[in-house]
């Protein structure tokens, strides 16, 4: 079992897609227009996180915590980007990452034999969602089918024999 980099890139434009969250994605623009950036500013911050505060009872003191532990886990330059950044590691952390390292415990503590896991780092030059949005979940699946080495078109011709080979290494 395992997670990828940037596990809560993926829910940003369907969850908070609205312009008090300003996460939208405009799919007839290119990727990387800046327009599809998401820098979103300190009250847009405030206001992802406030959107998930019902999961903690509304409290007060979560609030504080989450708006202060993921405002800097970025190492962008850009102020905006960080804040982008800090709501979706948050997303991933809590959806993803922290359940999957707390079940691997859990079968660790209660079973005979290694537990194994796995964080994927490369983000595939076949994703087609903006740069910044990383290694997204479910975006490992394509190398653990092998899809670079099965339909090659799809990829960076430049970058082809790295994607193949983290392939291999995941099979």
């Amino acid at each position: 079992m395992g997670t990828v980099a940037d596990e809560g890139t993926y829910w940003l434009p369907y969850f908070l897609f609205e312009r008090k969250y300003g996460f939208a994605y405009n799919h007839t623009i290119s990727a990387e227009d800046p327009q599809n950036k998401a820098r979103i500013d300190r009250v847009q911050y405030k206001n992802s996180i406030d959107a998930f505060l019902p999961y903690f009872g509304n409290s007060a003191l979560v609030q504080h915590s989450l708006m202060h532990a993921y405002n800097d886990v970025s190492q962008s330059d850009n102020e905006m980007e960080r804040l982008r950044d800090g709501v979706a590691r948050f997303l991933g952390d809590y959806f993803f990452t922290c359940g999957v390292v707390e079940f691997a415990d859990v079968l660790a503590d209660h079973i005979y034999g290694p537990v194994y896991m796995y964080y994927f780092t490369m983000r595939s030059s076949a994703n087609p969602w903006p740069r910044w949005m990383g290694v997204m979940h479910g975006y490992e699946i394509e190398y653990v089918f092998g899809q670079p080495l099965r339909k090659p078109i799809l990829y960076a011709h430049d970058r082809l024999q790295v994607e193949s080979l983290a392939a291999c290494r995941v099979q």
